[in-house]
């Protein structure tokens, strides 16, 4: 069985990092059931897709530059020395390998600024050489930037007022800083709230919780960063999984991330599109 859900730019990659990326788990096949239902967060994600050759080749200018390479290399100025260097580095940035780990870096730079997923290291690498800001900015975007609506949800409302609540409540500023993890309590509790007076029920996972306050953020865009599918077998073979021998547990988990490719293969084949133009006017493979 395959979920669907629409991740939203600007703060809808927040759901993939509270529901999927925190607190990774790395212990595939439990030892004991116990394990298996007390176990919090997912395995950690890895690239993976045909797209991924798409983000290896830097932009013209700073291919150029990379490749780069005076005749006599001992003649070379210490800046000259620097710029290619810092383009070198930046050029080994550029690519995404297949089957490499998901940091919340590129998480947030693909799907909340839709900008490289390595658009960190490269701005760093960038800018130690002779890029400017505007240079390295401009260097990491994969097209238009994601289009936000400076609108509020109810949800942000309520948080708005809470931060400003709980600032004067301690004599400060109604503006000043909250910590993110206080932040990020504040905003479970009051998304909680709202979702057990919208549903008559308290979500029944974070995953339910984090897909509930993405869809309640939804409204502060108009731009798709992504789709999330959520793969899951039928219970029976997850119980199987759960209640097997460490060795047949690690079977079923291949057999299972083998169907999973090959539903990837077919949405590639089928399903995924994108879109380019003025307003996305042509629908493209």
């Amino acid at each position: 069985m395959m979920g669907i859900h629409k991740l939203t730019a600007g703060d809808g990659y927040l759901y993939l990092l509270r529901s999927v990326a925190a607190v990774d788990s790395t212990n595939k096949g439990r030892s004991s059931l116990s394990d298996y239902y007390s176990a919090k967060g997912e395995s950690p994600g890895v690239w993976t897709g045909r797209g991924l050759v798409g983000l290896s080749e830097p932009p013209g200018p700073l291919h150029d530059e990379a490749r780069a390479s005076a005749p006599v290399p001992s003649k070379l100025s210490k800046h000259q020395r620097k710029t290619q260097a810092a383009a070198a580095l930046a050029s080994k940035l550029w690519a995404v390998d297949d089957g490499s780990a998901v940091t919340e870096d590129q998480m947030r730079s693909l799907f909340g600024l839709g900008v490289h997923p390595n658009a960190v290291a490269l701005t760093d690498a960038l800018l130690k050489g002779k890029s400017n800001r505007a240079g390295a900015a401009a260097a990491v975007k994969l097209g238009r930037p994601f289009r936000i609506n400076p609108g509020e949800s109810e949800l942000q409302r309520r948080l708005a007022v809470a931060y400003r609540d709980h600032n004067l409540s301690l004599g400060n500023g109604w503006d000043d800083g909250i910590e993110d993890s206080l932040r990020a309590q504040m905003r479970t509790s009051i998304a909680g709230e709202m979702f057990e007076a919208q549903h008559g029920r308290q979500p029944a996972d974070d995953r339910e919780l984090g897909g509930f306050i993405a869809r309640q953020s939804r409204e502060l865009t108009t731009s798709t960063a992504g789709f999330d599918f959520t793969f899951s077998p039928v219970k029976s073979v997850s119980t199987l999984w759960a209640l097997a021998p460490i060795q047949v547990a690690r079977v079923i988990e291949k057999c299972h991330d083998r169907a999973v490719d090959d539903a990837l293969d077919f949405l590639q084949d089928t399903a995924c599109f994108t879109r380019t133009g003025t307003n996305g006017v042509a629908q493209v493979e």
